[in-house]
Formats: C-alpha cells, structure tokens, sequence
C-alpha cells in the first residue's frame, strides 16, 4: 500500500541540514514534495517539488533509518529536482525522504517491493521479499539460503501457511520441512510476540578438516573404513523475538525429508546417512539413492553427513559366495556380525534372529510394549519388539497358538516362507499364484510352506537349478542373508 506524508512543518528543526540554522523561517517559506511512486531494486527514483528557497537539502533514509542518499539541490523557478539510483541489494520496506531548508520540512514515503506478476510500474502487483517468500512456500517452489546459509521468514507470515512444507535447498541440498515442526516452534509465543518474530533455517556445512576428524574418531570403534560420499551439515530451525530470545527445535513433529547429491566415484550400495555426533559416534538414518541423490528422513535436527559403510570380517574373504551381499547389509546395518572382526556365515539362524533380521531390513517400527503374544517371548528379550513388529505386519505366525520357539533353528522353508510374506508387504501387492516348482525332494515341503516356495522360486528369490531344495535344513546366516538382499533389490 502507497504510504503518502507531505507537510509543512513550521516550526520543527531541521536535523538533516549541515548549514547554520537561520533564526526563524519566513512564514511564506514552503517545500513540497511530488508524490514518489513504489520502486523496485535497482530503480532510478527522481525527487521533485516545489520550494520558496534557493537551495534544499535531499535526505533519503532506508527502512532501517540509516541514510541511502543525501545531496544539496539547486532550486530554479520555485522547483527542484534531483534523480538517484537504488542499488541492486536495496532494502525492501519503507523509505522516508526528507526535503527541508533550515526548519521547513517535507516528506514523503515509498515502499521498494520485488515485483509479481507484470513487475515494474506497470501493473503488476508488489510484495516485499519476506511475502515473496512465504507465497513461492505456497506455491511449492524452493528456497535459496543466503550466503551465511540462512533463510529467514516472518514468523507470523509462516504460522499462516496451513500445512504447507517449506522447502529449502543449498546447492545440490535439498531439506523439507513439514509445517507441523513450525507450528510446535512458535506454539509457546503470544500473539504480540509473534508479530515480530523471524523463524530462520541455517545449514552450515563443514569444512573438509572437520569431516576426516569426525571420519577418523568413528573408525576407531571397529574393523571399518569409512569414506565421505557427500557433504557434511549442522542443521538447526529457530525462532527469534524482538526481545532477542531464540528458541530451537531438536526433536521433530513430523520427519523432516534431507537429500544429498553423493560425491562422484562414491558407492551407492555403501552409502548412507549418518547423524555424528561431536564424539565421532554414528547412527545410522538410512537412505534410498536415484539419480546420484540420497534421501532420508530425519527424526531430530543435528549434525548429518553422507558417508561409505566399508565393513570387513575375517572369516568372510572376498573371493566367499556372499562376501558382496554381507557387506552391502552391513552398510545398511542390516546384519551384524557375531563379534565386531567375525560374521560367521555357516552358522544357522534362529527364528527370532531372523526375524529380527526381517524387521530391519523393511524397516518396521519397533513396538515399544510387547503385549505376551507367546508364551516363551519375554517382554525382557532382545527380539520381544521385533517378534511382535512381526506378528502385527502379518509376517510370522507362531509354531502353535501360545508359542514361538525363538531359539529353534528357522528351516530353510520357514525362511522363504517368511520372505515372501515381507515381499508382498514391502510391493504392497500379493504376488500371482505361480506355476509349481519340481524339486526332487519337493515330498518334504509342508503343504503350508509349498506356495511359498514356488512364488519364492518363480520371483528368483530361491535358486531353481538344483535339484534339490531342502526344505528341513536349517538356514544359514550367509544364506538368510542372500534372500533378504534378494527382496530389498526387486
């Protein structure tokens, strides 16, 4: 909105001027100022009016009251006139121009807007770069950090946006914030508080020196090799009042959705994202790649970084069957070995292994309370969460009603069977009923276990070119192994 003041103030005294202040003005002493239209960065502004003196002085104050312009103009005929330029980085907001000789004054206000629409003077329509802002959020565009790596927004504009994400990006990185976050930032602040409040987003990305220091303390915990894949950030999103108090999330409402661009020459099926902390301790969040890009979701703001999982075990050497697939699942954490330099690929798996195996690999949520769905799972084991996580996905079934039998050896037609069940789960469709299998001992498949091992064979889940399928054997740690990556890469 055009903001208009011109007046004749006679008797106000004239700060801007640096000439000695006569005695007291004539009463026919007058200045005016000709209305100055809204401009945009970079514009030429032209003052004008008319004026009884000789000369005026020309002050122009930015919004934040520091001076833009200041000149001493001729007048000729009762006019003046004097023409500048803003600059191209001009502050948006409101600008004051004062006219005045000795203790007669004028002003006048203009607003520098960046445009929308038809831009320009020519009809279309101004928004200051904080409206813009919060309409390109509308509008589902990205924004760009500054060069400090902030974004800054009016908190009171924001708290408007419903529930829009707000989606923000530096360089190749892109971070997505649902509004359900902003809202829980700002919830505790008064409306008067808010008014002048600013949520500021600020990603700050660490320096090569500081990614080898944390990259070389995570190491020290184990047989691994880690690599940087991708860049290093901080990521923190706040809220500042006028009072000069900032508040700052950490643990989020709602996952906040962070990719990276993965550097060139870097693993894929080794890459991960990783949370540090200032110890060089990791965990582990996760990470789907297309494209050269890496993508998870956070659970808490802090340190992130995309780094290559290289995990190695003595007893599986490179030229082993499975020595590819171990690696690529321990990078997701996904398997673990029996000690931190063994894996043990030819011992069996117990059912509860396995299915704890099963929970991580589709990434089941952990169920916090174990309700005695069997009778031999205490609430106090280890694989209690990931046996019920299981059982609620529909993935396992109990050898009987009231037990499980965690510590049994899973056969190898109980392995498929449960795979087939999390590849359904994991496609979200049922698969085709498939053609059946001949195997020579295809006698000893159980009539339960039997269209699960011929859906298992025909999605290449299980080997058809042997002869034999051994249903009752148990399943080894390298072989369950084997199936799980099988489902994860279909």
């Amino acid at each position: 909105m055009k903001k208009k003041l011109s007046l004749i103030m006679a008797t106000m005294l004239v700060a801007l001027t640096v000439m000695p202040v006569a005695a007291l003005a004539s009463s026919t002493d007058t200045i005016q100022i000709t209305d100055i239209t809204n401009k945009t960065k970079g514009e030429k502004v032209t003052v004008t009016g008319t004026s009884s003196f000789n000369q005026v002085i020309v002050k122009v104050l930015n919004p934040d009251g520091t001076v833009l312009y200041f000149d001493v103009v001729n007048t000729a005929n009762g006019s003046y006139s004097k023409e500048f330029t803003l600059p191209a980085d001009a502050q948006t907001g409101t600008y004051t121009v004062v006219v005045g000789k000795e203790t007669t004054v004028a002003k006048d206000l203009f607003d520098v807007y960046v445009p929308i629409g038809g831009g320009g003077g020519g009809g279309g329509f101004f928004i200051t770069e904080a409206d813009k802002a919060v309409q390109d959020i509308k509008d589902g565009k990205w924004l760009a950090l500054n060069d400090r790596g902030n974004l800054n927004l009016p908190a009171a504009a924001v708290d408007k946006l419903g529930d829009t994400k707000l989606k923000v990006k530096s360089g190749d990185l892109t971070v997505e914030i649902p509004a359900a976050n902003i809202k829980s930032l700002i919830a505790g602040l008064s409306i008067e508080a808010l008014k002048d409040a600013t949520i500021t987003v600020n990603i700050e990305k660490k320096q090569t020196a500081d990614i080898e220091s944390l990259i070389s303390k995570a190491e020290s915990a184990g047989q691994l090799v880690l690599t940087s894949a991708g860049e290093m950030i901080d990521i923190t999103l706040s809220v500042s009042t006028k009072d000069g108090k900032t508040n700052k999330i950490s643990r989020l409402t709602e996952p906040v959705t962070i990719s990276f661009k993965l550097k060139a020459g870097a693993n894929s099926k080794l890459a991960g994202i990783y949370s540090i902390n200032d110890n060089g301790e990791l965990e582990y969040v996760g990470g789907t790649v297309a494209n050269s890009t890496i993508q998870a979701e956070l659970q808490h703001f802090s340190l992130y970084g995309v780094l290559e999982y290289n995990k190695s075990f003595s007893d599986v050497p490179a030229t082993h069957w499975a020595y590819d697939i171990i690696k690529e699942l321990s990078a997701k954490h996904i398997v673990n070995g029996t000690t931190d330099a063994l894996f043990m690929p030819e011992n069996q798996v117990t059912r509860s292994e396995f299915v704890a195996l099963l929970t991580r690999a589709l990434q089941l949520k952990s169920t916090p309370i174990y309700n005695n769905t069997f009778a031999d799972v205490s609430p106090n084991e280890w694989y209690a969460s990931s046996v019920q996580s299981a059982v609620q996905a529909g993935l396992v079934t109990g050898t009987s009603e009231t037990t499980f039998e965690p510590n049994k050896p899973i056969t190898r037609e109980e392995m498929v069977t449960l795979i087939v069940r999390a590849y359904e789960k994991n496609h979200g469709v049922q698969s085709a009923p498939s053609k059946s299998v001949s195997f020579t001992d295809a006698s000893q498949i159980h009539d339960w276990a039997q269209p699960f091992v011929n859906k298992a064979a025909n999605l290449g889940i299980i080997a058809t070119d042997t002869a034999q399928f051994n249903p009752l054997d148990h399943a080894t740690r390298a072989e369950s192994s084997k199936v799980v990556s099988s489902i994860l890469s279909k």
